[in-house]
């Protein structure tokens, strides 16, 4: 027995240079579409770190690539900045990259795949780290 919205299915595209990807689908339940996230990605996981998208799969690819390239220090996925006010935790900002280039500059990326996906909270969550961690700023790709 076929679920609706299977006659529609993409299958996943293959990433090189990376040899344990695996791409994380939702298993629908019966008599319901296949449903993506609210955005329409898929998830993705590539060397035990889980990406919210393809989009987001590949950048990790291509940092690793100009890593090896010798372009690229080092990098973090996912870190983690805490939004700390008057010795208050507040709350915390998970970008999808930190990276330290050779050049001795750091840069944080958040990787977006369209205006949709730039919503109100990320928008307060993106002037509160301006606010917290100037200079730093969030380069959106």
């Amino acid at each position: 027995m076929a679920w609706p919205g299977w006659e529609n299915y993409v299958p996943p595209m293959t990433i090189r240079n990376v040899s344990n990807a695996t791409m994380s689908l939702p298993v629908p339940s019966p008599g319901h579409p296949l449903r993506l996230n609210k955005f329409n990605a898929r998830k993705l996981t590539i060397d035990g770190h889980k990406f919210d998208s393809t989009k987001e799969s590949k950048r990790y690819v291509e940092l690793w690539n100009l890593k090896n390239a010798g372009e690229v220090k080092g990098f973090t996925v996912h870190p983690r900045f805490e939004f700390v006010v008057n010795g208050v935790l507040i709350g915390h900002f998970t970008p999808d990259f930190a990276v330290t280039w050779t050049s001795g500059e750091y840069t944080v990326e958040d990787v977006k795949g369209g205006s949709a996906t730039k919503t109100e909270a990320y928008s307060l969550r993106k002037r509160l780290f301006a606010a917290l961690y100037a200079p730093l700023t969030i380069t959106e790709l």
